[in-house]
């Protein structure tokens, strides 16, 4: 990981596994925010106002298409 990250302010009610649903579609990604933010407690919900760092991480590179998937016109 490069160590940027955004950040995010959270609002009343926000738990942990909704905000790592919003950034990484991956509810397993608690984890990491947890990691990144040592100064809140893990506990079900956030507390309104607390600025979180939500680590960037980077995308899986895509795969090559399959040659025989694709149209007769696009194959080499």
């Amino acid at each position: 990981m490069s160590g940027q990250h955004l950040e995010h302010i959270t609002r009343a009610g926000e738990r942990w596994d909704s905000i790592a649903w919003h950034y990484y579609r991956d509810v397993r990604q608690i984890a990491r925010l947890l990691d990144a933010n040592p100064h809140l407690a893990a506990s079900a919900l956030l507390p309104s106002g607390q600025v979180l760092r939500v680590p960037l991480i980077e995308a899986a590179p895509a795969a090559a298409p399959n040659p025989a998937a694709l149209p007769p016109w696009r194959r080499a």
